[in-house]
């Protein structure tokens, strides 16, 4: 995946402070590469390539621009010698190659540290470790974005990273999200004072499937209830 993003001045100082992408500038090309995706030294150069018509479609000069690709795996050719001039290390996770006029910065997530401005990429850790030493900061400080997001990429550490955690002062918006995308097994973890409070009977009820509401009742107690819930359904 790729794109284009141009910043306005008034921005460039906020997201240099608060997102990974301290190095933007006027204008910017990021590329990211997934798990499945690797970046090599022929993609590199398609990359690179692309970057350079952008310039002299748009009359956009070579310094006020930066090229940056976001690898889930780390390329080890494409940092190597192999292309000539190597990448220079500028910390965890930071890699640059000054291209003559044009910047050019490789991100790997797997060795980024874990602080807040690093999350959005983070997520996209392939390193279960990684991504599970992520995941576990963000519910120690109950960031339900992101562990929303991390769900939906990563569902089965999310399953087991709650399941450990001692969760407590969860909102009911986000009770509600567990026990309906995460499923009923993760309700025992969580604070049954949390569960009183702020989900009513009726909202755990619509959670459970039929088979969960019938567990743990005798013949005549199932016939009551299926009874029931058909009267409810009409």
């Amino acid at each position: 995946m790729r794109l284009f993003a141009s910043i306005h001045t008034h921005a460039v100082e906020t997201i240099q402070s608060q997102t990974p992408f301290g190095h933007f500038r006027a204008h910017n090309s990021i590329e990211f590469k997934g798990q499945r995706d690797p970046l090599t030294t022929s993609e590199y150069n398609l990359i690179l390539g692309r970057t350079y018509l952008y310039l002299g479609e748009h009359d956009v000069l070579a310094p006020q621009m930066t090229l940056t690709i976001v690898c889930s795996r780390k390329p080890r050719n494409v940092l190597s010698r192999r292309l000539g001039v190597p990448f220079q290390s500028l910390g965890e996770g930071y890699y640059v190659r000054d291209n003559g006029d044009l910047m050019i910065y490789l991100i790997v997530p797997n060795e980024l540290p874990i602080i807040p401005k690093n999350y959005s990429l983070l997520l996209f850790a392939s390193s279960a470790r990684k991504f599970r030493q992520f995941l576990q900061q963000t519910v120690e400080e109950r960031n339900w974005n992101y562990i929303r997001f991390a769900y939906r990429l990563q569902s089965r550490i999310t399953k087991e990273v709650l399941a450990m955690a001692e969760i407590h002062s969860i909102p009911k918006k986000d009770l509600e999200f567990m026990a309906k995308d995460i499923g009923p097994e993760i309700l025992p973890y969580i604070d049954k004072e949390d569960l009183l409070k702020q989900l009513t009977p009726e909202d755990l009820l619509k959670q459970l499937s039929l088979e969960d509401r019938l567990r743990g009742l005798n013949s005549e107690e199932r016939r009551r209830l299926r009874q029931l819930l058909d009267e409810l359904d009409e």
